[in-house]
This record gives structure tokens, sequence and C-alpha cells, in this order.
């Protein structure tokens, strides 16, 4: 290597060193002088999704619309509240055949599925 590659290689990184001090310094006034500490504010928001099932008429969901949750979205389908067993035929004996008696619904209601959604919000300097 001649002389001026190695002035060179050893000249560039110190310069790039003192050049980028005053950065550095910059950044401390910054911190340390709390400029627009007042207006800087971090605002978090969360969206917050949740599937609910309510099913014959046992339970509302007015105590998660009070906690702030909204409807997104909601379906409805038919479902067995209760259940009666009775015999699979008119025919059958229950004391010989224990395969005589079958289950089968006793009162139909519906079943709502609610997709609930709220925003949670965290205020933060």
């Amino acid at each position: 290597m001649n002389r001026k590659n190695l002035k060179l290689l050893f000249v560039v990184p110190i310069a790039t060193l003192i050049a980028g001090c005053p950065v550095k310094d910059y950044i401390e006034d910054f911190k340390t002088n709390n400029l627009g500490k007042e207006s800087i504010k971090n605002k978090i928001e969360v969206k917050e999704t949740l599937e609910v099932s309510i099913s014959c008429n046992k339970d509302t969901i007015q105590g998660y619309l009070d906690e702030g949750w909204t409807i997104k979205d909601s379906t409805s389908s038919e479902v067995a509240c209760s259940w009666k067993t009775q015999k699979a035929t008119k025919n059958c004996n229950e004391k010989l055949d224990k395969a005589c008696k079958i289950t089968v619904p006793d009162i139909i209601g519906e079943e709502i599925r609610y997709t609930l959604e709220r925003i949670k919000t965290d205020d933060s300097e």
C-alpha cells in the first residue's frame, strides 16, 4: 500500500467520529431542555374484539354494553334448550330393550352470537 491510501484509511474513520459529535450534543440538549414535553403525548389505541353467545334468552349483553363494548355483528340460530327421552316406536318395551329410548329436543330456542368490539385508549407521556 502506498502512503496516500494509508492516510485515507486513518483519516476517514477519525473524520466520521468528529462529524458525529455535534449530533450527539444536539440530542443531549433536546433531552435536558424538556423541549416540548407537554405537547408530546403518545396515544395508544387497542382494538379488542369479543364473541359472546347467548342461548335460550338466559342472559343479556347489557353488562358488556355498559362497559363500552359495541355490537359489530350478530348471528342467530335454532338450538335445543332442553331435552327429553321418549320411546323410539309405539310398541317398544323399555324394560327389555335399552335402545328403545331416544333423546329428543323438548324446547327449541334461539342462540344469538354477538361479535363485540371496543377501542381502549391509553394516554401516556
